[in-house]
């Protein structure tokens, strides 16, 4: 299964704007196509940068909105 994805897709996961992903990428010698990224292109983007790395300042806000979820269930 084929799966694409946006540059600013990808950038939200590195938790960096779509211009940083870029400039990284360009610095790696990274060439992307100007169409959505699919499979291949992730991978590539991957291999350069490392796999992302969860951005703890969303898991706060995800944690928080779950518990406030739990408290209006329990009322």
């Amino acid at each position: 299964m084929t799966i694409y994805k946006t540059r600013q897709e990808i950038a939200n996961e590195y938790g960096v704007s779509r211009i940083t992903l870029f400039r990284k990428l360009r610095d790696r010698g990274v060439k992307l196509p100007k169409t959505l990224l699919n499979n291949y292109h992730i991978q590539l983007i991957y291999n350069a940068l490392g796999p992302p790395q969860r951005n703890l300042s969303q898991d706060h806000i995800l944690e928080q909105k779950t518990s406030s979820n739990k408290q209006d269930e329990t009322n």
